[in-house]
């Protein structure tokens, strides 16, 4: 077994450690574009369920005025019976 010079052996573990930061520095920068990812489909998330949430509101809202004008229809029909007899 041979015992390198100090002066390779320091080389050598500067060699190592810089290889070691640039993969960091890789993976650093691999994270901050996944995390950038993340938040942007966080953010698409969050405007699907506002979508979805309005898209629900507008359809009850809907509801509730078909339901109200199917009973105006049925009260006008009740107090008017030439309206029934018009839509033969």
């Amino acid at each position: 077994m041979t015992v390198l010079p100090p002066q390779v052996q320091h080389e050598d573990a500067s060699a190592k450690l810089q290889a070691e930061l640039a993969a960091l520095t890789r993976f650093d920068e691999e994270i901050k574009g996944l995390d950038k990812a993340i938040a942007r489909i966080k953010e698409e998330i969050t405007d699907a369920e506002l979508n979805v949430r309005k898209t629900e509101h507008d359809v009850q809202t809907a509801q509730k005025e078909k339901a109200s004008s199917q009973a105006h229809v049925a009260s006008l029909e009740k107090h008017h019976p030439w309206i029934h007899e018009e839509k033969r």
